[in-house]
């Protein structure tokens, strides 16, 4: 299982060799397997944040959430949740190697606005990340805010750099500090 991790890593900071030896079919099969098996390793350690860490005070969003999950000191999947007036976003960003692989987002709407119940499935999508590009995007449905945004990946991209940030901020803040390495002589 760790294996797999390390080869996901390996293979996306070595983009030169990756990009020459496998189609684009290859690249996203791959990083599925990737993201599969973030998603299936229960060893890693999470970290939560509430709304007003990640959104500040001034957000207009109902109820939010931000999970980051980590192996050792890498950033392996953030999961955010967003309630809104008509619904609830969720979008889960996967990484390797520190960069962007792929991005699942879902948007529920409800079909009773006033009672905000009833949340019916009306958007998915998935973005494949290489080398910081977007290399595929599946997309179902239709958002009900934004829907013709064609550069919605890069609010994505840039959203999942800044949640990292963040998290990696108080991953390395709550865990406990390391003794320093010992001085090493020259002479």
């Amino acid at each position: 299982m760790n294996r797999h991790l390390w080869l996901c890593a390996f293979l996306l900071t070595t983009p030169r060799l990756y990009a020459q030896t496998s189609s684009g079919d290859d690249r996203i099969e791959h990083i599925s397997a990737c993201w599969r098996q973030i998603d299936s390793d229960s060893s890693l350690q999470k970290v939560k944040m509430s709304s007003k860490e990640f959104y500040g005070e001034e957000t207009s969003a109902g109820a939010a959430s931000m999970v980051g999950s980590f192996k050792r000191d890498s950033l392996c999947k953030i999961d955010v949740s967003v309630g809104m007036s008509y619904g609830i976003l969720r979008e889960h960003y996967y990484f390797a190697g520190n960069q962007l692989l792929y991005v699942s987002e879902t948007e529920d709407d409800f079909k009773d606005q006033a009672e905000k119940k009833d949340a019916v499935r009306s958007y998915e999508a998935q973005f494949y990340f290489d080398k910081d590009a977007l290399i595929q995007k599946m997309a179902k449905g239709r958002r009900l805010m934004g829907q013709d945004d064609t550069h919605h990946y890069l609010e994505l991209y840039h959203n999942g750099r800044y949640y990292a940030e963040l998290l990696l901020k108080k991953y390395h803040s709550n865990t406990p500090s390391r003794p320093p390495a010992p001085a090493v002589r020259t002479t």
